[in-house]
């Protein structure tokens, strides 16, 4: 305790004097949208109390807790017994047990606290992107980055400075980051941002006097805590986003500063090697010295460097070296950076020639201890249960070990497809028409800064004494997909609109389409309806506060100007409901007649082009590809698919070879001979076409000529599908009985 929460020293000193400060209320919506994310299973502070109370109380009395939670706003106050947490020490991956920095200490607040720091959270982040206070760079705790983008721009951004400049990748690591914030260094920041009064007071009191409880079994402890902010709190890590800003503000030609929350990575650039040691030294330097004025330091012993070598200098090596001759020295504060040839940063492993190999090699490693541990429950005699052997198999095994070589598409290919996709989703890049065309995409937006009351719309179910009924239904017959409004009055029906969208537009849309129409309609007319549809998805989307799609965004907001004249509810389909009927047949209708009308492709529309577009690579990569080991696979299917995994696993016991046969379990030394007990070779072929055991179940043999019709017509054929499959299981029971004869 006395090393995470040592006493107070004279750097810790902090004056600061609250004058309470305007803020806008916290609305019934505000709280919907929090009480609504919060997740079960969460841990509870020191009250004991868990959020499924907190939610309840809510539900019990929705004004109460709005009320309450107001004059904590108004007060500018955080209340102090939701201030106090409560500690436990994680030890850290790998790292020894009797030291105190292998710990991580995570501080539980009252449940109640964390709900008034999300409230708190939808404020100042509104007011943080508002004035774009948070650098570009800072990819950590942020909405619409991930690791997965930081990782992407920091290679993307090596991949161009390498083609001219050495460059220097260096993993910074600050010590004790969160731990070691000055508050008096924190509310300085907040003035030189121009932070409001209402912000300035809440983190004060959210800090000022907090302390922090260790209990167990043997004894219990408190401490009070004069910097640093709480590991495991919502606010803390917007707070150190905040704190270490300046850090991101300093990049220039020559170096380039990326964070993930408390992780930095500086990348250096030189024309010579000399250059680089020395811009490099300068950027560490200056680093340095910015951090020692946010009262932080570099752990030099942690931090790690890689050096890779410009591509327009291969040609002056007289080697051909890829790597410099001479590593540069870098320093920081005196203390010498380890220089290695390989670094891992953010999950991935880079490596000084660009070749990804170490970190396929890390991967295969995380498979090897993978298998081996699934090798120590299987066994030949006894087992596990079978179903909790497949379960653990198909999530834990399979996606990181399995990748067979024929029938699943190869990994190369897999990759460059996923990446595309990542592009496309989360860089928004507009570099794949020859895929997508010219096609207008519903991306996703972010959602943070969306008004609660945008975002979670309460919607009357029905308008009484409204002026129409209107029924709206979304359909798709083939490749062709439309929407019908059909409006009632006095039960008779005066007007249908029927639109058709594009083939690549889902039903789902359609669906939200029909809504957005009829309210529009309501809005034009400037009158009261009812609008009923079979569609609970669609539904859901339009009261999530979540839904992040553009289009579905775009719907809320108009429904949110008209909510008065709208009311919105679920009618069960095919249940002979007149007005259900009649626009499940108009849209129908609407698929061939509607009027012409477009929106966005949905994200499943982007995953079928991409899924064509890897089985396209798949088969040229088929094509191409020329294998002894796999000439037998060759003879048969005409190209490659994921349908061959649909069928049974005697159909790829046949192509491949590799089954219950004589044959191969002799290759791989299971068995003397690979002779069957007719006297004939058992192979695939032999217990298939001609073997005197499996006579009932053979299968006619194709001339080499017509091996793929044959091969095409046999996929189709249930009857010669379960020839095959017996043939087989005999075959299995000869294999059976040879090896336990041996």
């Amino acid at each position: 305790m006395d090393f995470f929460f040592p006493g107070k020293s004279p750097d810790d000193n902090f004056v600061f004097n609250p004058i309470v400060g305007p803020i806008s209320s916290l609305t019934i919506e505000d709280l919907e949208i929090t009480f609504g994310n919060l997740k079960g299973g969460k841990a509870p502070g020191l009250d004991r109390i868990d959020y499924r109370m907190w939610r309840a109380v809510f539900i019990t009395d929705k004004i109460f807790m709005l009320d309450l939670f107001n004059r904590c706003f108004i007060l500018n106050y955080f209340p102090r017994c939701l201030r106090n947490a409560r500690v436990f020490f994680l030890l850290k991956d790998g790292k020894d047990p009797g030291l105190c920095n292998s710990y991580r200490p995570v501080c539980l607040l009252p449940t109640l606290g964390k709900v008034v720091e999300r409230l708190f959270l939808i404020k100042l982040n509104g007011w943080l992107d508002q004035h774009n206070i948070i650098h570009d760079n800072q990819y950590g705790f942020r909405e619409g980055r991930s690791c997965d983008l930081a990782i992407h721009t920091l290679v993307e951004t090596m991949e161009f400075k390498m083609n001219t400049d050495h460059l220097a990748l260096v993993s910074l690591d600050i010590k004790s980051a969160f731990n070691n914030m000055n508050w008096s260094v924190l509310f300085k920041i907040f003035n030189d941002i121009g932070l409001p009064s209402f912000y300035r007071n809440f983190i004060f009191y959210y800090l000022f006097d907090q302390t922090v409880l260790y209990i167990n079994d043997v004894c219990e402890t408190t401490r009070h805590c004069f910097k640093g902010c709480p590991q495991g709190s919502v606010i803390a890590p917007v707070i150190w986003n905040i704190y270490i800003n300046t850090i991101l503000c300093n990049n220039n030609t020559t170096f380039y500063t990326q964070a993930f929350a408390d992780d930095l990575a500086l990348v250096v650039s030189g024309r010579r090697a000399r250059d680089l040691q020395s811009n490099t030294n300068s950027a560490l330097e200056q680093i340095a010295l910015n951090l020692s004025d946010l009262k932080l330091k570099l752990s030099a012993e942690k931090c790690q460097a890689l050096v890779v070598r410009s591509i327009s200098s291969y040609k002056f090596s007289k080697r051909n070296y890829t790597v410099l001759n001479r590593k540069p020295t870098l320093k920081i504060n005196g203390y010498s950076i380890k220089i290695s040839d390989s670094l891992k940063i953010l999950g991935i492993v880079l490596d000084n020639k660009f070749t990804w190999s170490p970190h396929i090699l890390s991967l295969h490693n995380k498979a090897l201890f993978l298998t081996c541990n699934f090798n120590h429950i299987v066994k030949t005699k006894w087992s596990l249960n079978k179903n909790l052997i497949k379960l653990w198999y198909s999530t834990n095994y399979i996606n990181k070990c399995s990748k067979h070589p024929d029938w699943d598409p190869p990994l190369h290919v897999v990759a460059k497809t996923e990446f595309i996709k990542f592009r496309i989703w989360a860089g928004h890049a507009n570099l794949y028409t020859d895929i997508l065309g010219n096609i207008q995409l519903d991306n996703n937006i972010s959602i943070k800064n969306i008004p609660s009351s945008s975002k979670f719309i309460i919607i009357n179910e029905n308008i009484s004494n409204a002026d129409f009924e209107v029924y709206t239904d979304g359909s798709r017959i083939e490749v062709e997909t439309g929407f019908a409004v059909c409006i009632f009055q006095e039960n008779n029906n005066i007007e249908n609109h029927l639109y058709k969208v594009k083939s690549h537009n889902s039903v789902f849309q359609a669906e939200l389409a029909a809504i957005h129409c009829a309210a529009n309609w309501a809005a034009s007319k400037n009158v009261s309806i009812n609008i009923h549809t079979d569609s609970l998805s669609s539904i859901a989307a339009i009261k999530s506060a979540s839904a992040r799609s553009s289009f579905v965004n775009n719907i809320k907001q108009d429904l949110v100007k008209i909510k008065h004249l709208v009311g919105l509810s679920w009618v069960k389909a095919h249940v002979g409901i007149q007005g259900n009927e009649l626009s499940d047949q108009q849209a129908k209708l609407a698929t061939t007649t509607g009027v012409d009308t477009i929106i966005p492709a949905p994200r499943s529309y982007v995953k079928r082009l991409l899924n064509k577009f890897m089985i396209k690579e798949w088969n040229d990569y088929w094509r191409q590809y020329n294998s002894t080991s796999e000439a037998r696979v060759r003879e048969y299917p005409e190209h490659v698919s994921p349908q061959f995994l649909i069928h049974s696993k005697f159909l790829i016991y046949f192509l491949s070879g590799h089954g219950p046969f004589l044959f191969y379990l002799c290759r791989f030394k299971i068995l003397d001979s690979p002779l069957c007990v007719c006297g004939q070779v058992g192979d695939a072929d032999h217990y298939t076409f001609s073997c005197s055991l499996t006579q009932k179940f053979h299968l006619v043999k194709p001339a080499d000529a017509h091996k793929k019709a044959w091969f095409q017509n046999l996929i189709n054929n249930s009857q010669a599908l379960n020839k095959l499959k017996e043939a087989f299981r005999i075959s299995g029971g000869v294999c059976d009985s040879l090896t336990q004869a041996v």
